[in-house]
């Protein structure tokens, strides 16, 4: 699985860490978000996408409901994991 980090802030103030990225095995995405150490948000126990995971559009739509964006660096980097099937990898991106 691949995994993609960065920080980000809403509108408001609220700060947020999201872990998303590509998972190999299962053939989608994944994102979990953070406010300090409690889970705000996990595909993984989020009906709508578990077992089957999410899409690229998800994970965006997800973000935008919590009132965050995708940052076109970590859009991109999805992009690619997906197409070449990425193997496992972490990278940071800077704050969003």
């Amino acid at each position: 699985m691949t995994k993609h980090l960065f920080d980000a802030t809403t509108a408001t103030g609220e700060a947020f860490t999201v872990d998303t990225g590509w998972e190999r095995g299962r053939q989608c995405f994944f994102l979990t978000v953070f406010a300090g150490e409690d889970v705000r948000y996990d595909s993984d126990t989020d009906a709508r996408y578990f077992p089957h995971g999410m899409r690229l559009p998800d994970v965006t739509n997800v973000l935008s409901g919590l009132g965050l964006a995708l940052p076109e660096t970590v859009r991109a980097a999805l992009t690619q994991d997906e197409a070449a099937n990425a193997a496992p990898y972490i990278r940071h991106h800077p704050a969003a």
